[in-house]
C-alpha cells in the first residue's frame, strides 16, 4: 500500500531557528578561542598589555625625611601667623603625610639651585575663592602649600576675607 504523501507545508521557523543557534554557538566558542590566542592571557581592565615598559624610580636615600622649609627661628613671627595658617602644630607634625612624600628628586633640583647658591625662595601667592572655612578649595589650596612648602618656597596663603563680594543684581543694573 502507498502512503499518502501529505502536502508539504513551508515552514522556514524551526530551519532558521536550528541554524541560527548553531551557528552562534560556534561563533562565540571561536571569539573566545581567537581572543585566548591573540591576546596571551593579557586582556585585563586595566589594558597593561598595551601599556609602555614602566622604569623603576629608585629614591634617593640621602633626601628621605628631609625638608627646606622655613624654620620658626628664621621666619618673621607676623608673617608666619598672618600668611601661613597651612602650617601644623609641632604636636601633628609627626603624623603628617606631606612628611611623608617622597620628594627627593625635587629636593635634589632645589638644594644646588637655591639652598647652596644661596639665593632667595620662590615666591608663591595662593589664593582661593570660597569664603566657608572647610571648603574643599580652601583645603586644597592649604595642602599644595604645605607641599611647596616644605621643598623651600616662600609660600603665603591671602585670606579673602572681609573683601567686597560680587554682587550680580549691581552689576546687572549698570550695565544697563
Amino acid at each position: 500500500m502507498l502512503a499518502k504523501s501529505t502536502p508539504r507545508v513551508f515552514r522556514p521557523w524551526p530551519a532558521l531557528v536550528l541554524r541560527y543557534s548553531i551557528f552562534h554557538r560556534t561563533q562565540a566558542q571561536f571569539r573566545r578561542f581567537y581572543a585566548s590566542i591573540t591576546m596571551k592571557g593579557h586582556g585585563d581592565l586595566n589594558n597593561s598589555y598595551a601599556a609602555r615598559p614602566q622604569a623603576e624610580l629608585v629614591p634617593n636615600p640621602t633626601y628621605s625625611g628631609r625638608s627646606f622649609a622655613i624654620s620658626k627661628d628664621d621666619d618673621e613671627l607676623d608673617i608666619r601667623e598672618r600668611y601661613r595658617p597651612f602650617l601644623l602644630d609641632e604636636a601633628c607634625e609627626d603624623a603628617d603625610w606631606v612628611a611623608l612624600l617622597e620628594l627627593s628628586t625635587a629636593l635634589k633640583m632645589v638644594e644646588p639651585e637655591i639652598i647652596n647658591r644661596g639665593h632667595d625662595r620662590l615666591r608663591i601667592l595662593v589664593l582661593y575663592g570660597s569664603m566657608r572655612s572647610r571648603s574643599y578649595s580652601r583645603l586644597l589650596a592649604y595642602e599644595c602649600s604645605r607641599i611647596l612648602f616644605r621643598l623651600g618656597c616662600d609660600v603665603r596663603v591671602y585670606d579673602p576675607t572681609g573683601l567686597p563680594q560680587k554682587d550680580d543684581i549691581q552689576h546687572i543694573c549698570c550695565i544697563r
